[in-house]
């Protein structure tokens, strides 16, 4: 039986990357009852709490699909989804004075893998650290996001960002570096 529901949950997969949105429509009100329950025995939370994190569990399950982190579940649709939307209310939590947390460990059945909610909650900690980076970046001079953009990301070398920018030295972008760098760090820690 299990065996057979995964078949099924990765076709749902299969249909979200070739139908997308129209895809995300069928399945929305799949689970939506059973999470408003389980999520209300986990946590004291408004309707549209609860909600806001089930849409964004299917925003998620969207984006992981679509860009390819999400290829084949190791678990049931619905574990994959709930581990989202529990992560999620864990997050409004940490915002919200309203919402309270009643149950420390969530009552639906986790996969075999026990590092699974675990990796997918470092999942998701990944992309909000990578979202956070980038806006901290865009607040830097255009001069600093062109440097740490071509050191970081593109990952050229000290020589190459000499040569595709026209410094006068190695060492002058090497300085312009660590004061980008310095500029950045006090943007993150203002935050």
């Amino acid at each position: 039986m299990e065996q057979h529901s995964r078949h099924i949950d990765n076709d749902i997969i299969a249909e979200i990357k070739h139908r997308g949105e129209t895809a995300l429509a069928r399945i929305y009100p799949l689970y939506l009852p059973d999470f408003r329950q389980w999520a209300k025995k986990c946590f004291k939370c408004t309707d549209d709490d609860v909600n806001d994190a089930y849409q964004e569990a299917l925003v998620a399950l969207y984006r992981n699909v679509l860009t390819g982190k999400l290829v084949e579940l190791k678990a049931a649709l619905k574990t994959y989804l709930f581990a989202i939307g529990y992560r999620q209310l864990q997050r409004q939590l940490s915002k919200n004075k309203h919402l309270q947390q009643l149950s420390d460990l969530p009552d639906f059945q986790l996969p075999d893998d026990s590092h699974f909610l675990q990796e997918l909650i470092q999942q998701e900690t990944y992309h909000e650290q990578q979202t956070f980076l980038r806006q901290s970046i865009n607040k830097l001079p255009e001069t600093c996001q062109k440097i740490l953009e071509a050191y970081f990301y593109q990952g050229l070398s000290i020589t190459q960002i000499k040569e595709t920018y026209n410094y006068s030295s190695e060492n002058s972008v090497s300085v312009q570096k660590s004061r980008c760098l310095k500029s950045l760090r006090d943007i993150i820690e203002a935050k």
